[in-house]
């Protein structure tokens, strides 16, 4: 298991390619050259930040732990609120102004793996030696339009595709709209451990899942990681772990095939992301094959 502390890190530009003040605090990452790699971060956006509507060949979680979050024309996410934005579902355009978010990007059931954010950022800068970006769009300057290409294009998709040397592609979308959660409606329910009570938040394609758990002092959280690599954000409290102590606004991992616990030293909730079994179904389709 592993443990970022969130106030012993400091914010930072990951990359250029949206318009607008947002920093991340990069909390944890996964192996970059794996289907189901992904990047845990705060994000904290101040004055204006504009993305054009578009679409992801990846899956986003957020939960909103400051502020409001703008993610489409007239659809707003307030503090407290979670969401779950799958690979192939447009979303936006977002005009977010103050707010502080948790986004987990992670590779989703396309097997289209993620972009890390480091080639992102170096993406974003050999792309303007080619052209300029302005409002979420990339255009290509004069001589940089070689055929095959678009001189206008959203910014990550140009960058994607840019790095990885191939056309990107978007699989069909599973769902019509990103789906959000009033977490405060979802009721407290028996998690069958003794001091943890949960709040189911979903379980979609793959298993991706999204659970908050309340843990009274002395409770233990088992975590099992057999199959898909789970995250965990502590949204209060202090306790200790097989990595660590923590404490609020931290973040842990249970890399895949881990099991790891986690046990409350004060009241604490903490929000559990269950990644897609994008590993674990890979291998059923090779024993099949075989």
């Amino acid at each position: 298991m592993r443990i970022r502390h969130s106030d012993e890190m400091d914010y930072a530009v990951v990359s250029g390619h949206r318009t607008g003040d947002i920093t991340f605090k990069r909390m944890m990452q996964g192996d970059p050259e794996a289907l189901d790699n992904f990047e845990l971060s705060l994000v904290r956006n101040r004055g204006a930040y504009y993305t054009p509507r578009h679409r992801h060949n990846f899956d986003q979680i957020r939960l909103v732990l400051e502020g409001e979050f703008s993610y489409a024309d007239k659809k707003v996410m307030k503090s407290g609120d979670a969401g779950f934005f799958p690979e192939g579902t447009y979303y936006g355009p977002q005009n977010v102004t103050d707010c502080t978010t948790l986004v987990l990007q992670c590779g989703a059931p396309s097997r289209s793996g993620y972009l890390d954010y480091t080639t992102l950022g170096e993406g974003h800068r050999e792309l303007t030696r080619l052209g300029s970006f302005d409002n979420g769009v990339f255009t290509r300057g004069p001589g940089a339009n070689l055929p095959g290409t678009r001189r206008k294009q959203d910014g990550y998709e140009a960058i994607w595709e840019y790095k990885r040397g191939q056309e990107i592609a978007y699989p069909p979308a599973r769902y019509s709209e990103p789906v959000i959660m009033n977490v405060a409606s979802f009721e407290w329910e028996p998690s069958g451990t003794d001091g943890v009570e949960r709040r189911l938040l979903g379980t979609f394609i793959n298993e991706t899942r999204m659970v908050i758990y309340r843990l009274e002092p002395g409770a233990r959280l088992d975590i099992d990681a057999s199959e898909a690599c789970q995250l965990v954000f502590v949204l209060s409290g202090t306790g200790r772990s097989t990595a660590g102590d923590w404490r609020r606004w931290d973040a842990l991992a249970a890399d895949r095939g881990e099991c790891a616990e986690l046990t409350a030293s004060a009241p604490a909730e903490v929000f559990v992301m269950g990644l897609p079994r994008i590993a674990a179904v890979e291998t059923e389709r090779t024993r099949r094959v075989a």
